[in-house]
């Protein structure tokens, strides 16, 4: 686990780096001189609040002070910080925006940084190297695979029963595609509208800057960057770069100025919670759609045979032919899809979390998201496997050792054929029961015998 004093310095990092990153920028980003003052100064605000909460608890735990409970986990740190109020008071109203934006993306980069060091085994295994060896997904993949032999003992009704249970009118959607694709949409282009439909999700939610999104991971990917990183264990790994990376694809600069054009509209467009115009909507997919080709940059990360739009368009191309990738029948299935959403799904939920990291041992995953308490996967296939996807979502909460996230129901939204379906854990690992408190308690016992199983499942897979 990351120290307290470490996570002021990573921060400080995250900050510097940015600064770097500023000249690529576009000149409207800041607005003016003074607005790009004021953004970086929200980062030095954090930063010093951070450090100076830290000193405040060294110092109380040194002097003995009465009640101190020692130095705060990051995760409290964290917490203070958002109850905290930056004195943006003394900056103009423009400025006051950046100010407050600045602030906002510091946390941002704090939370990320805390996540990674919570998850050090997830996170490994997300960048597809290091000490774990396989994904949920491949072993999902493999009929004689012991993970998934587990999941479908774990059914209290057999898989291929559960979609019987459903009511007529949602086993009749399931199978009926209404949004089908524009014909040109094959292969990897329909592949890249999926993946750009969990961005679309994602933005409807929150506010992410663009760099923080796994497309920033995708990006350096792209850019040929070596990465020397710490292992939990203190080994340190070299992650080469991908065989063609540092040889195709747009420049750093261009890359920098596009996650910039993304962070500017989001901004003064804030898509969060709201219906957009057409033209917004547009905008936005076309982002969605070139985010998600760089996140799949990271997804393939060291395959010889993935090939990319952005490997064709060369270092001297511009921040508009890098949008331009995003062609109008993606622009309008994503839209269609997105649109599709918003008449089927109440999406006022208090609580969301977007792409949880689990795992532990040598497997480790990253789920779409939580919507207060229930575990639910976006789907963009034609095809639906739902006894594969009911597999996945009960392996999401079995990697939730701790229970951290509560989850106790799981759900598939298949986008293509605009149908939600949702599950109880209790419906789906204890059946039909007439007690409902008694039904609670069993569930409950049930969740923490089968994730102490299931450890001892996957710790007993081979290491490769």
């Amino acid at each position: 686990m990351v120290t307290c004093k470490e996570l002021v310095d990573l921060l400080r990092q995250a900050k510097q780096a940015l600064e770097e990153m500023a000249p690529t920028m576009p000149p409207d980003f800041f607005g003016s001189k003074a607005g790009k003052q004021a953004y970086f100064a929200g980062w030095s605000e954090a930063i010093g609040m951070l450090r100076d909460i830290v000193g405040s608890a060294e110092h109380a735990g040194a002097a003995g002070a009465e009640g101190s409970a020692g130095m705060p986990t990051p995760r409290e740190l964290l917490a203070q910080l958002r109850r905290a109020q930056p004195p943006a008071q003394r900056w103009p109203e423009e400025e006051k925006q950046l100010y407050l934006i600045g602030w906002s993306d510091a946390l941002l980069d704090l939370d990320s940084i805390i996540d990674r060091a919570e998850h050090p085994e997830a996170a490994e295994q997300a960048m597809g190297t290091g000490t774990t060896s396989t994904t949920l997904t491949c072993e999902l993949d493999k009929p004689a695979s012991p993970v998934r032999k587990f999941l479908d003992a774990c059914f209290a009704v057999p898989l291929g029963q559960v979609r019987r249970s459903l009511p007529a009118d949602v086993r009749q959607r399931l199978s009926t595609v209404v949004l089908p694709p524009p014909a040109s949409l094959r292969g990897g282009a329909l592949g890249t509208v999926g993946t750009a439909f969990d961005y679309r999700v994602r933005f409807y939610f929150t506010a992410p800057a663009a760099r923080t999104l796994t497309a920033g991971r995708g990006a350096s990917l792209l850019w040929g960057l070596e990465r020397e990183e710490e292992l939990a264990d203190g080994t340190l790994v070299t992650r080469e770069p991908s065989p063609r990376s540092g040889h195709f694809g747009p420049s750093p600069a261009v890359v920098g100025g596009f996650f910039a054009e993304v962070d500017h509209f989001v901004r003064t467009c804030s898509p969060q919670r709201r219906r957009l115009t057409g033209s917004e909507e547009k905008t936005l997919a076309r982002y969605c759609l070139i985010l998600a080709l760089f996140e799949e940059v990271y997804r393939a990360f060291g395959s010889p045979y993935f090939d990319s739009p952005l490997f064709h368009l060369g270092k001297d191309a511009s921040v508009a032919d890098l949008v331009a990738l995003a062609s109008a029948d993606q622009v309008a299935d994503l839209c269609a899809l997105w649109n599709g959403l918003l008449a089927e799904v109440d999406l006022g939920y208090e609580s969301v979390i977007y792409n949880p990291v689990l795992g532990f041992g040598s497997l480790a995953a990253d789920a779409d998201l939580i919507l207060d308490d229930c575990l639910l996967e976006l789907k963009t296939s034609q095809r639906p496997n739902l006894a594969q996807y009911l597999r996945q979502l009960l392996g999401y909460v079995l990697l939730d050792t701790g229970d951290r996230y509560g989850i106790r129901r799981v759900g598939v939204y298949l986008a293509r054929q605009r149908c939600l379906a949702t599950f109880s854990l209790h419906d789906l690992l204890i059946g039909s029961t007439s007690d409902r408190k008694e039904g609670r308690i069993r569930l409950e016992e049930r969740l923490a015998q089968l994730r102490a199983d299931f450890r001892a499942v996957v710790e007993a897979l081979p290491v490769r």
